[in-house]
């Protein structure tokens, strides 16, 4: 905005200064209107018109200005924080005279100025409400995520290391699917973002037991980011989260299912997550864990016609193939009426070899009434 345009604002605010609060079709008063374009000398000026013509204002007209919501249930800074304009939030900050402000939500989705700023990708707009001097900034979004989690979406490590320093509380905060940031960014398979909420700067989790319970935190289906890194089939996040909490392999979901049953169960190639568990000793007994239907990780992969993890799984040594689920079913059972096992099963004898996939020889033979497996 170039100074003609700030000294008109002036002119007419000492003329007309009805029109400080005044709203256009949007129920948008002039600092709304500035307070999106980021014309901060404007917001500057506009506070300025308020603050001469108290006398012809009600005693909190400031206030009542600085926080009028449009008709999508906005006020200034909800506006300035959305669209990444950090010296006008600052601005704002310092002359409202009712500190609360930044604790003020938005009436569509309940979102926060804070929560805002992450989605506008400003760090600079972050790091000036966080700087605000009243401690009751909130942080809160739609569907009750938090401003972390909006920015484990982003994959935005900057904002991440920022948000856990000033607000580490964020890291356990969980959504209306009890889902926390750790989950958004395991999902994503965002190996750095996770690795920012089990390491943050200011205090290293790993091996303490609050590191522990973030990957120990469980959504509305009860799996855990563990689970939920195994169904994307992000091995290396796995790796991670067992690294920092070893306990958390055996938590199980609602279907009493862990995250190797996840891993056998989606109807994608899992191959890593399986072999790795399949190379981790510590890590066998989930081999031959069964979930709520009986069912154990072979099973699952039997079901979804997954051979290269029936494969890994059986050349373990370590699984049981005789094992039945509740309907009575070995794995062998469930693969025999599987169509994607059609054609190997037409022979009784049928070999594969996969030396170059599972990272070793394995030779496995399916046969009525078993499962045979030699290392080649």
């Amino acid at each position: 905005m170039n100074q003609q345009a700030e000294d008109l604002i002036t002119v007419l605010y000492k003329a007309r200064w009805h029109l400080l609060s005044s709203l256009n079709s949007e129920g948008e008063t002039p600092l709304h209107r500035a307070a999106r374009a980021g014309h901060v000398h404007a917001v500057q000026r506009i506070i300025a018109g308020v603050k001469e013509n108290l006398e012809n204002l009600a005693e909190n007209q400031l206030m009542d200005i600085i926080a009028t919501r449009n008709c999508a249930g906005e006020n200034a800074l909800h506006l300035a924080a959305m669209h990444g304009h950090a010296q006008v939030v600052t601005t704002l900050l310092k002359d409202a005279p009712d500190a609360r402000l930044s604790s003020v939500l938005t009436e569509a989705n309940n979102a926060s100025a804070l929560y805002l700023a992450v989605m506008s990708t400003s760090v600079a707009t972050v790091k000036a409400l966080l700087a605000h001097e009243c401690n009751d900034t909130s942080a809160q979004g739609p569907k009750g995520q938090n401003a972390l989690h909006a920015a484990a979406v982003l994959q935005n490590r900057e904002m991440v290391n920022i948000l856990l320093e000033k607000k580490p509380e964020l890291a356990s905060g969980v959504d209306d699917m009890k889902s926390t940031p750790l989950h958004f960014a395991s999902s994503d398979g965002a190996y750095s973002i996770v690795h920012a909420i089990l390491y943050p700067k200011s205090k290293s989790l790993f091996g303490d037991p609050a590191g522990q319970s973030l990957v120990a935190m469980q959504d509305s289906e009860g799996s855990t980011a563990l689970h939920i890194a195994a169904l994307m089939g992000h091995v290396n996040v796995v790796r991670l989260l067992i690294k920092a909490s070893p306990d958390s392999a055996d938590i199980r979901d609602k279907q009493g299912r862990t995250f190797l049953h996840i891993a056998c169960a989606d109807e994608g190639w899992q191959r890593p997550t399986v072999r790795y568990v399949v190379k981790n000793p510590m890590l066998h007994d989930l081999l031959n864990s069964q979930d709520k239907e009986g069912n154990t990780p072979l099973h699952l992969a039997a079901n979804h016609g997954k051979f290269v993890d029936v494969y890994a799984l059986i050349s373990s040594g370590k699984v049981h193939p005789d094992i039945m689920n509740a309907e009575g079913e070995t794995a062998f059972d469930i693969a025999k009426n599987t169509v994607s096992f059609f054609f190997m099963l037409h022979d009784p004898y049928t070999p594969a070899t996969y030396n170059d996939q599972l990272g070793f020889s394995v030779e496995v033979r399916l046969m009525e009434g078993g499962v045979e497996s030699s290392l080649v």
